[in-house]
């Protein structure tokens, strides 16, 4: 598989489980969680080595106001590193969000970091991650998600940025797609 072709691949590996817009269960956590966990586990032909960092996982979890709303937000994202431009990075991520709680407070935050075929520990049973609901056979998290962000992969060069879609952000627990925004590093010609 290419990094090009992980975006459908995850979108359609999410559709097929059942995991669309609309109401969020609490089981769409667990779902969500076992499809990325598959989908981890699927090689990437044109991702750098596992000696420079080219196939990641990220856990993330925290409660944040990055849009002008407090909510939870628990995030798996898997990063890729072109393996013929070591400067482009790609990110391809499912974010839960939840309105914050004395439960989801209790939480705290985190952020953990894995690379090479090792980083699928951050998704089994017993990790960090599977005790905050995020594992396989884990909990389904703290209550049901009020809306998830959909996968999606999409590349940044020096002036096109790509919008973000936002969606109900009242409370109402609804699943929405959003897109997710990578990142390229500046070239030297740029910096210069």
């Amino acid at each position: 598989m290419l990094i090009s072709e992980t975006n459908p691949l995850l979108t359609s590996m999410l559709h097929h489980a059942g995991v669309r817009p609309g109401k969020a269960a609490a089981a769409d956590v667990l779902t969500t969680v076992e499809v990325f966990r598959r989908f981890a586990a699927i090689p990437v032909d044109d991702a750098a080595s596992p000696e420079d960092d080219g196939d990641g996982i990220l856990a993330q979890y925290g409660t944040f106001d990055f849009d002008g709303v407090l909510e939870f937000w628990a995030d798996l994202t898997r990063q890729f590193i072109e393996a013929e431009d070591e400067d482009v990075m790609w990110q391809l991520r499912c974010t839960l969000h939840w309105t914050p709680t004395v439960e989801t407070e209790a939480l705290g935050s985190g952020v953990l970091w894995s690379f090479r075929h090792a980083s699928r520990r951050l998704l089994r049973r017993g990790s960090r991650p599977s005790r905050l609901g995020m594992g396989a056979g884990g909990r389904t998290g703290p209550s049901t998600p009020h809306h998830q962000t959909r996968a999606d992969l999409n590349a940044l060069n020096g002036t096109n940025q790509i919008g973000v879609d936002r969606a109900d952000r009242s409370g109402v627990r609804s699943v929405v797609i959003d897109a997710c925004p990578s990142y390229r590093a500046p070239s030297a010609a740029t910096q210069a």
